[in-house]
Protein backbone atom coordinates (compact mmCIF):
# COMPACT_ATOMS: atom_id res chain seq x y z
CA UNK A 1 0.00 0.00 0.00
CA UNK A 2 1.42 3.70 -1.05
CA UNK A 3 2.37 5.46 1.93
CA UNK A 4 0.16 8.61 0.23
CA UNK A 5 -3.35 6.31 0.59
CA UNK A 6 -1.82 5.23 4.20
CA UNK A 7 -1.44 9.03 4.78
CA UNK A 8 -5.17 9.37 3.49
CA UNK A 9 -6.36 7.03 5.88
CA UNK A 10 -4.33 8.35 9.08
CA UNK A 11 -6.56 11.65 7.46
CA UNK A 12 -9.78 10.05 8.16
CA UNK A 13 -8.80 8.80 11.67
CA UNK A 14 -7.54 12.21 12.90
CA UNK A 15 -10.20 14.08 10.82
CA UNK A 16 -13.10 11.47 11.32
CA UNK A 17 -16.34 11.72 9.33
CA UNK A 18 -19.95 11.25 11.38
CA UNK A 19 -20.07 8.16 12.74
CA UNK A 20 -23.45 6.04 12.46
CA UNK A 21 -25.09 3.73 15.24
CA UNK A 22 -25.58 0.96 13.53
CA UNK A 23 -28.66 0.14 15.69
CA UNK A 24 -30.72 2.03 13.16
CA UNK A 25 -31.22 -0.09 10.46
CA UNK A 26 -31.77 2.97 7.90
CA UNK A 27 -27.98 3.67 8.27
CA UNK A 28 -26.62 4.54 4.70
CA UNK A 29 -23.22 4.84 3.36
CA UNK A 30 -22.57 7.74 1.51
CA UNK A 31 -19.43 9.09 -0.55
CA UNK A 32 -17.76 12.41 0.68
CA UNK A 33 -15.94 13.66 -2.24
CA UNK A 34 -13.28 16.43 -2.56
CA UNK A 35 -11.70 17.29 -5.59
CA UNK A 36 -9.87 13.68 -6.66
CA UNK A 37 -10.57 11.62 -3.31
CA UNK A 38 -13.81 9.99 -1.99
CA UNK A 39 -13.92 8.78 1.30
CA UNK A 40 -17.13 7.07 3.29
CA UNK A 41 -17.51 5.65 6.64
CA UNK A 42 -19.92 3.48 8.73
CA UNK A 43 -19.32 2.76 12.46
CA UNK A 44 -20.98 0.54 15.02
CA UNK A 45 -21.51 2.18 18.40
CA UNK A 46 -21.96 0.56 21.83
CA UNK A 47 -25.79 1.16 22.26
CA UNK A 48 -26.24 4.38 24.34
CA UNK A 49 -24.07 5.74 21.71
CA UNK A 50 -21.20 6.50 23.87
CA UNK A 51 -18.37 4.32 22.49
CA UNK A 52 -17.76 3.15 19.09
CA UNK A 53 -17.06 -0.72 18.89
CA UNK A 54 -15.68 -0.99 14.74
CA UNK A 55 -15.64 1.42 12.01
CA UNK A 56 -14.94 1.22 8.43
CA UNK A 57 -13.55 3.58 5.94
CA UNK A 58 -13.21 3.37 2.43
CA UNK A 59 -11.16 5.59 0.64
CA UNK A 60 -10.17 6.17 -3.09
CA UNK A 61 -8.49 8.94 -5.32
CA UNK A 62 -10.58 8.96 -8.31
CA UNK A 63 -7.72 8.79 -10.75
CA UNK A 64 -6.30 5.37 -9.32
CA UNK A 65 -9.50 3.95 -9.09
CA UNK A 66 -8.88 1.67 -5.90
CA UNK A 67 -11.03 1.60 -3.02
CA UNK A 68 -8.80 0.99 0.07
CA UNK A 69 -10.64 -0.32 3.07
CA UNK A 70 -9.73 0.22 7.02
CA UNK A 71 -10.83 -1.24 9.89
CA UNK A 72 -10.60 0.72 13.17
CA UNK A 73 -11.20 -1.11 16.11
CA UNK A 74 -10.79 -0.63 20.22
CA UNK A 75 -7.41 -0.66 21.88
CA UNK A 76 -6.72 -4.01 23.37
CA UNK A 77 -7.51 -5.64 20.62
CA UNK A 78 -5.74 -8.69 19.71
CA UNK A 79 -2.91 -7.59 16.85
CA UNK A 80 -1.50 -10.18 15.22
CA UNK A 81 -5.07 -11.65 14.36
CA UNK A 82 -5.85 -9.33 12.52
CA UNK A 83 -9.25 -7.96 11.33
CA UNK A 84 -11.67 -9.44 8.62
CA UNK A 85 -14.58 -8.29 6.96
CA UNK A 86 -17.11 -10.90 5.71
CA UNK A 87 -19.38 -10.19 2.51
CA UNK A 88 -21.20 -13.00 2.38
CA UNK A 89 -19.47 -16.09 1.50
CA UNK A 90 -15.92 -13.96 0.78
CA UNK A 91 -13.38 -12.76 3.60
CA UNK A 92 -10.88 -9.64 3.50
CA UNK A 93 -8.43 -10.54 6.18
CA UNK A 94 -6.69 -7.01 7.13
CA UNK A 95 -3.76 -7.12 9.03
CA UNK A 96 -3.12 -4.30 11.70
CA UNK A 97 -0.80 -1.26 10.66
CA UNK A 98 -1.21 1.23 13.57
CA UNK A 99 -2.19 1.84 17.04
CA UNK A 100 -3.48 5.17 18.33
CA UNK A 101 -5.20 6.34 21.18
CA UNK A 102 -8.34 6.23 19.16
CA UNK A 103 -7.91 2.71 18.50
CA UNK A 104 -5.93 0.35 15.96
CA UNK A 105 -6.39 0.52 12.26
CA UNK A 106 -6.00 -2.49 9.72
CA UNK A 107 -5.55 -1.23 6.08
CA UNK A 108 -6.53 -3.10 2.62
CA UNK A 109 -7.56 -2.84 -0.76
CA UNK A 110 -10.43 -3.80 -2.12
CA UNK A 111 -9.72 -6.64 -4.83
CA UNK A 112 -12.60 -7.09 -8.00
CA UNK A 113 -14.06 -9.93 -5.98
CA UNK A 114 -14.26 -8.60 -2.69
CA UNK A 115 -16.00 -5.02 -4.36
CA UNK A 116 -18.44 -7.16 -5.68
CA UNK A 117 -19.16 -8.87 -2.75
CA UNK A 118 -18.97 -5.27 -0.38
CA UNK A 119 -21.74 -4.89 -3.30
CA UNK A 120 -24.50 -7.70 -3.22
CA UNK A 121 -24.24 -8.58 0.57
CA UNK A 122 -27.04 -7.57 2.88
CA UNK A 123 -24.53 -6.65 5.39
CA UNK A 124 -20.91 -6.72 6.12
CA UNK A 125 -19.64 -8.60 9.27
CA UNK A 126 -16.27 -7.15 11.28
CA UNK A 127 -14.66 -10.06 12.99
CA UNK A 128 -11.71 -9.56 15.32
CA UNK A 129 -10.32 -10.83 18.57
CA UNK A 130 -10.07 -9.52 22.05
CA UNK A 131 -6.59 -9.84 23.84
CA UNK A 132 -6.61 -10.50 26.88
CA UNK A 133 -8.88 -13.28 26.31
CA UNK A 134 -9.16 -14.24 22.28
CA UNK A 135 -12.69 -14.13 22.39
CA UNK A 136 -14.03 -14.12 19.04
CA UNK A 137 -16.01 -10.61 18.41
CA UNK A 138 -18.16 -9.94 15.35
CA UNK A 139 -19.96 -6.58 14.55
CA UNK A 140 -22.50 -6.23 11.43
CA UNK A 141 -22.84 -3.23 9.52
CA UNK A 142 -25.59 -2.13 7.01
CA UNK A 143 -24.90 -2.02 3.65
CA UNK A 144 -27.52 0.37 2.21
CA UNK A 145 -25.77 2.52 -0.39
CA UNK A 146 -22.88 1.13 -0.74
CA UNK A 147 -23.02 -0.34 -4.03
CA UNK A 148 -23.16 3.55 -5.20
CA UNK A 149 -20.32 4.72 -2.92
CA UNK A 150 -18.46 2.00 -4.42
CA UNK A 151 -19.36 3.30 -7.96
CA UNK A 152 -18.72 6.63 -7.35
CA UNK A 153 -15.37 5.72 -6.27
CA UNK A 154 -14.57 3.65 -9.35
CA UNK A 155 -15.75 5.91 -11.73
Amino acid sequence: MSSFRVFLYSLALVFPLGTTAVAAQESTWFPQCVTDRCVSQMAATEADGERAIASVTLTSLTSDKVVGVAVTLPLGVALEAGAQIVAGDKTLSLPFKVCLPAGCTAFADLTDEMKSAFESASSLQVRFFGQSDMAANAVELPTAGLPDVLKRMTE
